[in-house]
């Protein structure tokens, strides 16, 4: 019984064997497979990923400064520079000298402000003052002009040549007026204004508030004294000068 039964275990084995190979021949393609145990999720620990090494060889060098020629600064448009005065050392610098009324000079005398040189009837010149007087010489050759002007209208036939005369002495005024820096009043006396005969005297500039219609009864210091009075209430009577004909 002892020997059968160990036939019995060896002919176990022997299946068992050829199992075995069979097994073998047949799955060995898969055998791997088949024997490992299913795979889990195992990370991977192998060597990590080295740190970026720096590079160390020779740095990018700075950028040179550019040691050319520099931009020269902006120069400022001054334009063309203004002139100083710079007086000539050749010419002496004219002076004006202090001139009275009447004085002789020539004709491109300086003269204060307020003086004129005014020229006579012979080619001379002599200094006048708007706020002075004038000197005997200019109102002689003023009362000259007046007084031709007069012996025309003495012999005026029609009161049309009167007024003719009366605008010529106008004229004669206002050129004087700016030949003497004054104002001029004349007053002058004619002894025929046709139409109306007998003569009177007369101012000029008339004043505006005399009363004309008793012209022909004024005597001569009737006339001086509406022309005084006429200049007495001007702004400034010192520039007025009266001039008496007749």
């Amino acid at each position: 019984m002892i020997e059968i039964a160990h036939g019995m275990v060896r002919l176990a084995a022997v299946a068992l064997l050829a199992v075995a190979l069979i097994g073998g021949v047949s799955g060995c393609t898969t055998l791997a497979s088949d024997t490992r145990p299913e795979s889990t999720h195992i990370p991977i620990v192998g060597m990590p990923n080295p740190p970026p090494v720096p590079v160390v060889g020779t740095p990018n060098p700075p950028p040179d400064p550019v040691v050319g020629t520099p931009n020269p600064p902006p120069v400022p448009v001054t334009g063309v520079p203004k002139p100083t005065n710079i007086p000539n050392a050749g010419t002496p610098k004219p002076t004006m000298a202090a001139h009275a009324p009447g004085d002789v000079v020539s004709a491109d005398t300086l003269l204060r402000p307020g003086q004129l040189v005014y020229k006579l009837a012979n080619g001379s010149f002599v200094v006048v003052d708007k706020s002075q007087p004038l000197p005997d010489v200019v109102q002689s050759r003023i009362l000259t002009e007046i007084q031709a002007i007069q012996a025309n209208w003495d012999h005026a036939s029609s009161s049309a040549e009167s007024g003719k005369l009366g605008v010529a002495l106008g004229r004669v005024r206002l050129r004087e007026n700016a030949a003497t820096g004054k104002r001029i009043v004349m007053v002058f006396f004619t002894k025929n204004d046709a139409p109306r005969p007998g003569g009177y005297w007369n101012i000029g500039p008339m004043p505006a508030n005399i009363d004309l219609r008793t012209q022909q009864s004024w005597t001569r210091a009737k006339a001086i004294g509406y022309a005084q009075e006429f200049v007495a209430i001007q702004k400034n009577p010192k520039i007025f000068s009266i001039i008496i004909s007749g």
